[in-house]
């Protein structure tokens, strides 16, 4: 756990692979290398990846193939400011998180650069999603929270539903 940090760099971050088992990941980072925008692109140790998704006023996420992937409970918990790819109902990502006050989903690379230029424009707006984002990780997904709700289920039959906003909030 590492304190949410205020001061961010104005750069869009991008921590992990897009080789060739990663062609859409690779196409989006080439189209925002293309308009100009701050991209940093690497890899990182889990260490250094949560201190440089903390400092960063944006962190990139393409899933591989529509999966609700580690980085976002990474890049959420370290207090960054989440750009991550729209997912089907059924991965749980909306269930668990709401676009727009957890985190920013986009649908397509024209949406996903208008949704970074607009977030680098606004570090205001950016620093409130990454602190809303990290809030309701260690509020309601940290571990040490996700291994009790798991025992309560298994010993004591509570229902899964409980684990996740409401419908009505989705």
């Amino acid at each position: 756990t590492q304190p949410f940090k205020s001061v961010r760099e104005p750069t869009v971050l991008f921590l992990g692979q897009a080789g060739d088992f990663h062609p859409r990941r690779r196409f989006l980072l080439d189209a925002i290398k293309k308009t100009g925008l701050p991209l940093i692109e690497g890899r990182a140790e889990p260490e250094d990846a949560a201190r440089l998704y903390g400092e960063s006023q944006i962190v990139f996420n393409c899933s591989l193939n529509g999966d609700l992937n580690m980085r976002v409970f990474e890049v959420l918990a370290a207090g960054g400011c989440l750009v991550t790819d729209r997912l089907s109902r059924q991965s749980g990502l909306e269930v668990m998180f709401e676009n727009g006050r957890h985190l920013a989903l986009y649908d397509s690379d024209v949406a996903l650069i208008l949704l970074l230029k607009r977030l680098l424009a606004r570090p205001l707006d950016a620093l409130d999603l990454a602190r809303a984002g990290y809030e309701e990780y260690w509020a309601k997904h940290a571990p040490k929270i996700r291994r009790r709700q798991v025992m309560d289920f298994v010993m004591n039959g509570i229902d899964p539903k409980l684990f996740f906003r409401s419908a009505t909030q989705t």
